[in-house]
């Protein structure tokens, strides 16, 4: 608990002056009392409780927005974090829709219509985000970047295919251009996009992608094996073991 006060036996002006260092240490307490909620919603999430972290992302965002602005970066994490959300809680519901039997299809046409709107919640949160980053980072951080991928996998869900391509194409231009074709974003990008151009029915040119990728982390992983192997061997200077007497 942080307690913030002063002695009854203060002076009027010295309990003046603690009062900006008691709003100091209360900001830094609600900015750790955030962070820590926004990690147990990372936990939640990962652990399968999809509807808790739905919620404390929720409010981690309202609570950001008020307390830091919405131009904050930590505030357009949050946003961003709350469209994972969104766009996994449609996903999960619209998977139970498919999987219930014709007796159930009224409750399934419901989880549908949850999911559907679960997905504009996403693109829309995903939308703003991209949009605050490129205003406030420029077009080429990282976080941008990141974000100009999640507004394209919230697309690809949505079943905008060709917006999601055009974006995931965009994004590996972006990383190719700033990581390099090898980099583990940029395979990541490749194998997107590849995707994107599976569910456009450019099946070749998936097909083509996808080889890439696989022949990259193939040689990534042959190179790693040496390295790894020339550490571990002993070089011509290495001294000889002692001998036993």
């Amino acid at each position: 608990m942080l307690i913030c006060h002063t002695a009854p036996h203060d002076l009027p002006h010295a309990r003046h002056r603690r009062i900006p260092g008691c709003a100091r240490a209360v900001g830094a307490f609600r900015a750790n009392t955030l962070t820590s909620r926004s990690n147990l919603a990372v936990s939640y999430s990962n652990s399968g409780r999809a509807r808790e972290a739905l919620e404390l992302r929720e409010r981690v965002l309202a609570d950001r927005e008020r307390l830091l602005g919405p131009d904050h970066p930590d505030t357009l994490t949050s946003r961003s974090n709350l469209a994972d959300s969104y766009r996994a809680a449609g996903l999960a519901d619209s998977d139970r829709a498919a999987g219930l039997a014709d007796s159930y299809r009224a409750a399934g046409l419901a989880d549908s219509d949850r999911a559907a709107g679960r997905m504009d919640e996403a693109v829309a949160l995903d939308e703003g985000v991209l949009a605050d980053r490129e205003r406030v980072l420029g077009p080429d951080h990282p976080d941008t970047v990141r974000s100009r991928s999640s507004l394209a996998d919230s697309y690809s869900n949505a079943g905008r295919i060709q917006e999601a391509l055009e974006l995931r194409e965009r994004v590996l231009a972006d990383r190719e251009r700033l990581l390099g074709p090898h980099h583990p974003d940029t395979l990541r990008a490749r194998a997107n996009l590849a995707d994107s151009y599976s569910d456009a029915g450019r099946i070749q040119e998936a097909l083509e992608l996808d080889e890439q990728v696989v022949t990259v982390r193939e040689l990534l992983r042959k190179l790693s094996e040496q390295r790894r192997t020339k550490r571990e061997r002993p070089g011509p200077d290495h001294p000889d073991p002692p001998r036993p007497r």
